[in-house]
């Protein structure tokens, strides 16, 4: 998953995204349930930085909620939120943008994060 988030911010997309499905590959297989969540939350970034893969985004992140929230990591869930709040603010869907903003600032504050 480093290496996925490495290639990501050296804006090699599609090495990221192999790397991620690779890593979610072997988090399923191991049962590991958590790391699952952090690898789903990296490809929801990892389709924030490339416009066609925006709707796969928003899938991802709900994946991420989905694996966190039962196992109260707030962080990756807070990181969640903040991630659907761009892609409905870019999909024009504002209402909802701010409803996730709101609840990923909550969250932050709430782990006295800034």
């Amino acid at each position: 998953m480093r290496l996925g988030d490495g290639y990501l911010a050296g804006g090699r997309l599609g090495d990221a995204r192999d790397t991620a499905l690779a890593a979610l590959e072997f988090a399923r297989e191991h049962e590991q349930h958590g790391q699952a969540a952090w690898v789903c939350l990296l490809l929801g970034e990892i389709a924030q930085a490339d416009p066609s893969l925006l709707a796969n985004g928003a899938d991802q992140y709900r994946r991420a909620l989905a694996r966190a929230e039962p196992r109260e990591m707030r962080l990756v869930a807070a990181h969640c939120h903040a991630g659907l709040a761009k892609v409905y603010r870019r999909t024009g869907k504002q209402r909802e943008a701010q409803a996730r903003l709101n609840t990923a600032t909550t969250m932050y504050r709430e782990m006295e994060m800034t």
